[in-house]
């Protein structure tokens, strides 16, 4: 089944569940791709391109919200590119199991978690560019490996089988805002048994710390739960080729006293003896306003072409060519096709320019 390939598609208020027998309309504000049978981590469910989904979902019970898009055990077989949730009541996109892989994907004023991974999933995102409300928003990217609600009644995190989210060239501003709808805006949490595979990526409070009276950054990268701190110390999380700049960037200790940012930095040894090398490339900045300080071209979310840090060093990543972040000025994919990000295509600027 294919969907919206050829043109621009906006879908707004409606909530739609599609596999290959199915098509059907559910009028719940949002969009849901399912797939009904254990073989769809292979199955080819849908391909769509160039859609944006604007101001989906609502509470329609106490904790339980519809989501922009929910991808419920699609298969690798999947395409999924350029593709946009805006101002979602709940996370943007969420991901229960499957290995669908997104690419190009546009995640603007999202009041919960942008990204939310559970059950299993092990696919890739590659190029997300997510950005805060000034007023609200929680995590850049929540992972789990199983929810709460499993691990209540006694599952261990660790069931398999296991979620595995690799997440490549993504760009995260956040807003520093305090008690949004669904909490803090924050960057990455990794927590209940899941696993992270960062890579080439940004998590920039700068803009909120210069511009907004939100206060310090909150936590912009941390593990959460015993299982998943273990599994990080083993290098079955990574972070690679990221940049952290925020005030509060990577809070946290593991059980052997060594601290999330020596984890980071690929310490080898640490100073508790523990082996990181397969953290490669990291920048963690604590001072994110800081004039000197260089990593988005001023007043937009393009990655700068050179990047500094507060010191005003040059960051060099390894290659020289390697790119970091999602979008460049020279190589726009959000063109002209993604909503709120450039005049023409918007009701208001983007609160950072």
């Amino acid at each position: 089944m294919r969907v919206g390939v050829d043109a621009p598609v906006k879908f707004e208020g409606i909530a739609t569940k599609i596999n290959p027998a199915m098509s059907r309309p559910d009028q719940f504000f949002s969009i849901l791709f399912a797939q009904d049978h254990p073989t769809a981590a292979r199955d080819d469910c849908v391909v769509f391109g160039e859609q944006f989904f604007k101001h989906a979902g609502f509470e329609v019970a106490p904790d339980d919200e519809l989501n922009g898009i929910t991808f419920n055990a699609v298969g690798s077989g999947t395409v999924v590119e350029n593709v946009q949730v805006y101002s979602s009541f709940d996370d943007g996109m969420e991901f229960f199991g499957g290995a669908v892989n997104v690419s190009n994907a546009v995640l603007t004023y999202v009041r919960d978690d942008s990204l939310d991974f559970s059950d299993g999933y092990v696919g890739t995102i590659a190029n997300a560019l997510v950005i805060h409300s000034s007023r609200d928003g929680n995590r850049c990217i929540e992972l789990d490996n199983i929810g709460a609600a499993r691990s209540d009644l006694g599952q261990a995190f660790n069931l398999p089988p296991v979620t595995v989210a690799t997440v490549r060239n993504m760009t995260c501003i956040v807003s520093n805002r305090d008690a949004g709808t669904h909490g803090n805006s924050e960057g990455v949490i990794v927590r209940q048994g899941g696993r992270l595979l960062l890579q080439d990526s940004l998590i920039y409070s700068g803009y909120a710390s210069n511009r907004l009276a939100n206060g310090p950054s909150n936590q912009c990268f941390r593990f959460q739960s015993t299982t998943g701190l273990v599994d990080a110390q083993a290098g079955l999380s990574r972070m690679n080729n990221t940049i952290v700049a925020c005030e509060s960037p990577v809070p946290g200790t593991f059980a052997n006293a060594d601290t999330f940012l020596v984890w980071v930095q690929g310490a080898n040894p640490s100073p508790a003896g523990a082996n990181y090398s397969f953290n490669t490339g990291n920048v963690v900045i604590t001072d994110a306003a800081n004039a000197s300080v260089r990593l988005l071209t001023a007043g937009t979310f393009f990655t700068a072409p050179t990047l500094a840090d507060a010191a005003g060093l040059a960051i060099t990543p390894t290659p020289a060519t390697r790119l970091i972040g999602a979008v460049r000025s020279t190589d726009d994919w959000t063109a002209p096709w993604a909503y709120g990000l450039r005049a023409g295509n918007r009701g208001q600027p983007l609160w950072f320019e």
